[in-house]
């Protein structure tokens, strides 16, 4: 059954996603002249430009006082006038170039805004397939318009939020229902999308707050600095996934797969992680207060520096792990593996190893706490 079958008192509910208004996301402003008015306008400065080099530019450019005869003084006019015609060729040239250039953008993001539209529409379709389309469509125009992304991250993770809603009660006949939740497919196909999503500034931060993402597939998403509040990962294939500074009280891993996650400095505060396997984790720093570890087992990871207290282990294995000068007030050891674990620098207040198994580990003990060699401590050792 999940935890999160029924949620908190007072524990706010995803607001459903009102339609999406195109405009909120995309704003354009048409200032282009109508064709008729633009078409006066380019042939009256045409005219004024012609008059302006073949009468007034040879009389402001050569003096009636210059001693010339009639014959230099025609050649040298004309000179000035097929100098000026030039420049105005230039400047007409540069001119259609920037009207063109603007017409292409003007296109452009025309084409933006109509695929935009179409794939939005396509994410309220009945049919599975259509929203998935939908949400590759929205893939191809976020790499090919990087200045959408921030705004397709967030339709993506408020469709991921609604699709994927853990119920708000759950009643007594629905109990342990959610057991055998998996995620659709379409859900799946948007946490890809944007675990995927190109690196670029300014982006969007994702946010699966009360998602339910059951036996995901995670594998390498970079979903660093996301809101996971109460999200379901149980069972979820997280092998190389990226949480870095990742943020989500209560959120749900157990039984899912870790191996060679990064979940530096993150913070899953009461967060459960029930069975789950981890080999090669990196939590450096992360804030992992009053979690649930029970048979979790994880080796060969970093939790160094990490905050462990107040955290449920038992029947947790922890082999070869280096928790250098993490916080374990507090924890509930009992029946755990510690076997060959760094556990110097350590802060073990209130912490006793109840038939945890320490082959190995190295310690900096303190009087009364280390543990005997045989991985008890003694009754009279044991730390109040």
């Amino acid at each position: 059954m999940s935890r999160v079958a029924s949620l908190p008192a007072g524990c706010p509910l995803v607001r459903p996603v009102a339609p999406i208004q195109l405009a909120a996301v995309r704003k354009q402003t048409n200032r282009w002249l109508p064709p008729q008015a633009a078409i006066a306008v380019a042939v009256t400065a045409a005219v004024v430009c012609v008059v302006i080099v073949f009468f007034w530019l040879p009389t402001i450019l050569i003096s009636p006082d210059a001693g010339l005869t009639a014959n230099q003084r025609f050649a040298r006019e004309n000179d000035v006038r097929t100098t000026g015609l030039q420049l105005l060729a230039g400047l007409l040239a540069l001119a259609a170039v920037l009207t063109g250039y603007r017409s292409y953008r003007a296109s452009r993001e025309g084409q933006i805004t109509d695929r935009f539209t179409r794939a939005a529409e396509q994410l309220g379709h009945a049919e599975v397939d259509v929203r998935v389309g939908g949400i590759f469509g929205l893939e191809r125009l976020m790499r090919d318009s990087p200045t959408d992304q921030p705004a397709i991250v967030e339709v993506l993770c408020s469709f991921v939020r609604n699709r994927g809603r853990p119920r708000p009660i759950a009643t007594s006949d629905e109990q342990g229902s959610d057991d055998n939740y998996q995620c659709p497919a379409d859900v799946q196909a948007a946490v890809t999308v944007v675990g995927r999503r190109p690196a670029i500034a300014h982006d969007a931060t994702p946010d699966f707050t009360l998602a339910r993402l059951n036996g995901a597939d995670l594998r390498g998403l970079n979903l660093a600095g996301g809101k996971f509040l109460l999200t379901i990962f149980a069972g979820a294939d997280m092998e190389g996934v990226n949480l870095t500074g990742a943020m989500g009280d209560g959120a749900d891993f157990s039984h899912a797969l870790l191996d060679d996650a990064i979940l530096d400095s993150t913070e899953f505060i009461r967060s459960h992680f029930e069975h789950a396997i981890g080999h090669g984790v990196r939590a450096r720093g992360a804030r992992l207060g009053v979690a649930d570890f029970r048979h979790a087992h994880f080796e060969n990871s970093d939790f160094s520096d990490s905050v462990l207290n107040a955290t449920q282990l038992e029947g947790a294995s922890f082999e070869a792990v280096d928790l250098r000068n993490a916080n374990l007030t507090d924890a509930q050891v009992v029946n755990a593996s510690f076997r060959d674990t760094d556990l110097r620098g350590t802060r073990r207040a209130n912490v006793e190893f109840h038939r945890a198994d320490t082959t190995g580990a190295r310690w900096d003990p303190t009087p009364g706490e280390a543990p005997s060699a045989s991985g008890d401590e003694p009754d009279d050792e044991r730390t109040d």
